[in-house]
């Protein structure tokens, strides 16, 4: 079911539960496959908009980005010896995500990103400009240890983050264009500046963080709530 109203100006769009085939044209974007979307959009087309989509299932793939992202965590000797958080070839399957934007003239603001995968949560916030395609995209990507991984086997980073619940987040800044965008970790301290709390109600919950001076330091790590793993009782 899709409403439109426009007065003057102004429109608003409302779409409930469409299937990608209706949600790309709304947001000239293809990624988002399969699955079942809720869109919200308003405001003035040209100058300020706002929007919000809820994904239910669905897989994310098929744009350059998410290919980058995945050969770049493929190729990654630190992060190979973290769970498989399933960037495959056929892509990031999703349980659910909630993604919130702003559109000023020529900039996307993507305010939020959340989205919930069967091995992964991926969040995050940043930048596209529609004029130039010039991207900056920060994320932190939560995942799981493998199966009796110890934390002292891990090399000493300073983009890892390990949580007490037996989690483990990393983060990745994607700048470049859409057309060739360039895939790098982020620093710890980055990661906590992501709008966890805007995105999900959020547990906080002791971790610690690996740093370059290969002193463990304890901090607070924003844990998305709809994780729930077992303690691993190799782990110290």
């Amino acid at each position: 079911m899709v409403n439109f109203v426009k007065k003057g100006n102004y429109i608003a769009i409302d779409a409930l539960r469409i299937h990608d085939r209706m949600l790309h044209p709304l947001i000239n974007f293809s990624g988002l496959q399969k699955g079942r979307y809720t869109i919200k959009i308003s405001g003035t087309p040209g100058k300020s908009m706002k929007g919000e989509i809820l994904l239910e299932g669905g897989i994310l793939k098929s744009f350059k980005a998410y290919n980058k992202t995945r050969k770049f965590i493929k190729n990654n000797k630190e992060l190979a010896q973290i769970q498989d958080p399933g960037f495959t070839a056929k892509g990031f399957k999703i349980r659910e995500g909630k993604i919130t934007y702003r559109i000023i003239k020529n900039r996307v603001i993507f305010d939020s990103v959340y989205i919930k995968g069967d091995t992964a949560t991926i969040v995050g916030k940043g930048e596209l400009n529609i004029k130039t395609k010039k991207l900056n995209i920060n994320l932190a990507i939560q995942t799981v240890r493998k199966l009796g991984k110890i934390v002292g086997s891990l090399p000493v980073l300073g983009y890892i983050l390990m949580g007490e619940d037996n989690s483990i987040t990393f983060g990745l800044k994607i700048t470049g264009t859409l057309d060739d965008p360039k895939v790098k970790t982020s620093a710890a301290k980055e990661i906590l500046l992501l709008p966890f709390d805007l995105i999900k109600r959020t547990l906080q919950s002791p971790a610690h963080i690996i740093n370059t001076e290969k002193k463990k330091k304890k901090i607070k790590v924003p844990v998305i709530e709809e994780i729930t793993i077992p303690k691993n009782k190799v782990a110290p």
